[in-house]
C-alpha cells in the first residue's frame, strides 16, 4: 500500500512534541525535523507500555511481558500472570510446547472477555490437571529459581521456577496528547473526544485504537478497533470540502 500510493512514511523516528498555532500543527522529530499539518491522528496504542506488578525480582532476566512463542519454554517451569485472552493463549500454547504451566489470576475465574472457544480448552487443561491455576490469587515475589504466590487469605506457596510470562496488560503513554493540549478525564484516563468522529477537543486531532478507551484497552480489538480509521477519513474529509 505504501509503496501503491507513494505514502510519506517515516519509521523509527520519534515524535517528541506537538503544538498547534493559527491552526496548523507542528509536530518536533527527535531528528530536529517539524512536519506541519492541517490534522492529525494519534494511533500510538499501549504495548510500547507494560503494566508491573510492582513485586521483589521483577526486574529479573527470567521475566518478561512480551510472549513470543512457547517452544522457548520446553520443560520449563513457567508461571503465567493473568486470564484474560492473552494470558490463557500463552498457558496453552506454552503447555502443548512441552512447558509445565501454572496460571496466576487475581479474579475467581478467567476473565469474561476470554473467547468462547478457547474457554472450553483451558477449562479442559485445568480440570484434568495438565495446567496448574491458582484463582484468587496474586504473584508477590520472583526469585532465581522460586515465585511466590499468595492467596486471598494471604497464604503463601513458594514453587520451582525458571519462567515468568507476565501478562496483565499495557497502557497508553498520553505524552504527545497532553502536549497538544487534550484533556484526560475520568478514572479510566479517557481522552476527551467525541465518539462518532473520535475528534479530540482540539479540533482537528483525532485519536485512534485503544486511545479512545484510555486505559482499558482490553475493549478495543481488531472487530471493532478496525472501524476507527474509516470515522476519522470521513470527519476529515467533511472539513476539506467547507
Amino acid at each position: 500500500v505504501t509503496d501503491f500510493f507513494g505514502l510519506n512514511v517515516r519509521l523509527q523516528t520519534l515524535v517528541t512534541d506537538m503544538k498547534k498555532d493559527n491552526g496548523i500543527f507542528h509536530i518536533s522529530l527527535q531528528e530536529g525535523d517539524t512536519i506541519r499539518s492541517k490534522s492529525v491522528i494519534v494511533a500510538t496504542g499501549d504495548f510500547d507500555n507494560p503494566n508491573k506488578l510492582g513485586i521483589p525480582g521483577e526486574d529479573l532476566p527470567k521475566v518478561t511481558n512480551y510472549y513470543r512463542e512457547g517452544h522457548l519454554y520446553y520443560k520449563m517451569n513457567v508461571v503465567v500472570v493473568g486470564a484474560s485472552n492473552s494470558g490463557v493463549e500463552t498457558t496453552l500454547d506454552i503447555h502443548r510446547s512441552g512447558g509445565k504451566v501454572t496460571l496466576v489470576h487475581r479474579g475467581e475465574w478467567l476473565d469474561e472477555h476470554v473467547k468462547a472457544w478457547v474457554v472450553p480448552d483451558i477449562e479442559n487443561r485445568i480440570g484434568f490437571g495438565e495446567i496448574t491455576a491458582h484463582f484468587n490469587s496474586r504473584l508477590t515475589r520472583i526469585d532465581k529459581r522460586t515465585v511466590t504466590i499468595t492467596d486471598k487469605d494471604g497464604n503463601d506457596t513458594v514453587i520451582k521456577n525458571d519462567a515468568v510470562v507476565l501478562q496483565i496488560g499495557y497502557h497508553p503513554d498520553f505524552f504527545l496528547l497532553k502536549k497538544a493540549g487534550v484533556r484526560i478525564e475520568g478514572e479510566k484516563s479517557v481522552p476527551v473526544h467525541n465518539q462518532e468522529t473520535l475528534e479530540t477537543n482540539i479540533h482537528n486531532l483525532y485519536i485512534a485504537g485503544c486511545l479512545t478507551v484510555g486505559t482499558e484497552s482490553n475493549r478495543i480489538f481488531i472487530h471493532n478497533g478496525r472501524f476507527h480509521g474509516g470515522k476519522i477519513i470521513s470527519a476529515i474529509e467533511k472539513t476539506l470540502i467547507k
